[in-house]
């Protein structure tokens, strides 16, 4: 199971009591869970988390079975190669407090754009799959008109539309729009409700209807 961001880290609201109750319960069940970060998480929690490597990437853990995918990292899971940029800007963030409910590392840094950036370029600017949190900027009007709710000046989005000038991928999930969207056109698929289910011996990418969960 794959997260497009905003898993939440830090921003427990939930039935089972508490935030460690809820990752106690992911631990004890058959699957792993992946997530890239989103703008809502703690990263005083989650960049205190320790690193180590894991199929060619960097990666957290808060259990053994739930994963945090680093920002510009490239890795191969189950056949495929993955390349990961979490963050974007809040464009709520006068309704938030700063340190509390809200972080300035929500967005990527400089250094780990420039990482995200080199990763690609030390595998051909190729890979299979790109899981991000927001989509790049150029694609933003394409999918919504002049009518997208967020800061037509995130960094974050400028940065990932020289990702998808520059890279080969064969499909781009994201998150963050409150909305499920896929255009074919653009190999780019933005997820809310929807699951999407990944063959890995032949992908497929299509959307399971039975399913629901939040990307």
């Amino acid at each position: 199971v794959i997260v497009a961001g905003d898993f939440g880290y830090g921003f427990w609201s939930g039935p089972l009591g508490s935030e460690d109750a809820f990752y106690d319960w992911l631990a004890a069940q058959p699957y792993t869970v992946f997530f890239i970060d989103g703008n809502h998480e703690n990263f005083d929690r989650l960049l205190a988390l320790p690193v180590e490597p894991w199929r060619g990437g960097r990666i957290q853990r808060i259990r053994p079975n739930v994963i945090h995918l680093m920002r510009g990292e490239y890795y191969t899971i189950d056949g495929l190669t993955v390349w990961c940029m979490g963050g974007a800007e809040s464009i709520d963030k006068a309704t938030r407090t700063q340190g509390v409910s809200w972080w300035p590392e929500e967005i990527p840094s400089q250094k780990e754009m420039w990482h995200g950036m080199d990763t690609l370029e030390e595998h051909g600017y190729d890979v299979d799959i790109i899981l991000t949190n927001t989509l790049p900027k150029m694609r933003m009007a394409a999918y919504f008109g002049n009518s997208f709710h967020l800061k037509e000046n995130d960094p974050t989005g400028v940065y990932l539309d020289e990702v998808y000038r520059r890279t080969r991928f064969r499909k781009w999930f994201c998150g963050h729009m409150h909305e499920d969207i896929d255009k074919p056109l653009f190999r780019l698929q933005v997820l809310y409700d929807d699951v999407v289910s990944i063959d890995t011996k032949n992908p497929s990418f299509e959307s399971t209807e039975q399913e629901a969960g939040r990307g």
